[in-house]
């Protein structure tokens, strides 16, 4: 952010032609184009993560879940921090719930979940409007990027909450029962050592 708002701020004062025209002002859709640029953007913060490749379809598929679930908020007439919020916490539930499935850190299913919808626009707007002068604007657009990121985060933190709540539950255990069986270790057997044995209480492990 810091590194952004200086660049702005350089920019705007060595007289270059930025204008907050310029800006993306589509709104979010479910046209194939979009969900395609979500799927996308969510892969390529994936690699960014270091996410193993078996955990790339994961990321993809809800990369395009949670732009899905947040355009139909937002056509439903809720603001983008409360839509943000709740596709946030609706996804992150299920990729939580995919992670303790498969038994598999929680990180590189939930974490790229959320970049198509980081206020990377708003917080730009706002940064604009500062270097230009507008505060009082640059502030509002600076504070909806900060309330939707904050969004973000509580709704990824509700999901794993509530997939620990989960835990214990009748359909929580049906549910393991799908899960692959651990590896089976072999019983170990106890057999002491021979009578001539410099140490008399001494045993071997032996494996069968």
């Amino acid at each position: 952010m810091s590194g952004v708002g200086l660049v702005v701020y350089t920019a705007v004062h060595c007289g270059l032609p930025l204008s907050i025209a310029g800006l993306p002002a589509t709104p979010p859709g479910l046209n194939a184009l979009q969900i395609g640029a979500a799927v996308v953007l969510t892969v390529t913060f994936a690699l960014s993560m270091h996410t193993p490749p078996r955990e790339l379809l994961a990321a993809a598929i809800g990369g395009g879940l949670i732009w899905v679930l947040y355009t139909l908020l937002r056509e439903a007439a809720f603001s983008p921090i409360i839509a943000a919020g709740v596709s946030a916490a609706a996804i992150g539930t299920i990729a939580h719930f995919a992670a303790s499935w498969a038994r598999r850190p929680a990180l590189p299913y939930v974490v790229p979940l959320i970049g198509p919808l980081l206020p990377g626009t708003a917080l730009y707007r706002g940064l604009l409007e500062l270097g230009g002068g507008n505060v009082s604007q640059g502030l509002l657009h600076l504070t909806q990027a900060l309330a939707i990121g904050m969004a973000l985060a509580a709704g990824i933190c509700v999901g794993g909450e509530l997939v620990r709540a989960f835990r214990g539950t009748p359909i929580a255990a049906v549910a393991s029962n799908w899960r692959r069986p651990a590896a089976r270790r072999r019983p170990r057997i106890l057999i002491a050592s021979p009578a001539f044995d410099h140490k008399p209480n001494r045993c071997h492990i032996v494996r069968t």
